[in-house]
C-alpha cells in the first residue's frame, strides 16, 4: 500500500508515537477529536510497519465512512472492509 497524501506535523508525530507503541507493547490507540488525522495516519502507520491487515475499532458509526470513503482518496493498493447493520 501507498500513502497519497502528505502528512501534516502533528500526524507524522501521531505516525511516530504509533510505532513506538506498536514495538513496545503491540497495540496502540489515540484519543482525539474529529478531524484530527486520524484515519490519514493510520493509513501511514500501516505503509511503515509494512502491515496487511488491521482491525480497526471506533467508537462512533460515522467513523465507518471515513474509512471506506478515505481510502480512494488517501491510499492506493489497499481495500478497507466495514461492517454492515451499525
Amino acid at each position: 500500500m501507498k500513502v497519497l497524501t502528505n502528512l501534516w506535523t502533528h500526524q507524522r508525530a501521531m505516525v511516530d508515537f504509533a510505532c513506538i507503541r506498536l514495538d513496545v507493547d503491540g497495540f496502540v490507540w489515540w484519543l482525539a477529536g474529529c478531524s484530527t488525522g486520524k484515519t490519514l495516519a493510520a493509513y501511514k502507520v500501516m505503509q511503515e510497519k509494512g502491515y496487511h491487515k488491521v482491525l480497526v475499532i471506533t467508537t462512533k458509526a460515522g467513523a465507518i465512512s471515513a474509512w471506506v470513503n478515505g481510502a480512494a482518496s488517501h491510499i492506493a493498493g489497499v481495500t478497507v472492509v466495514a461492517p454492515v447493520g451499525l
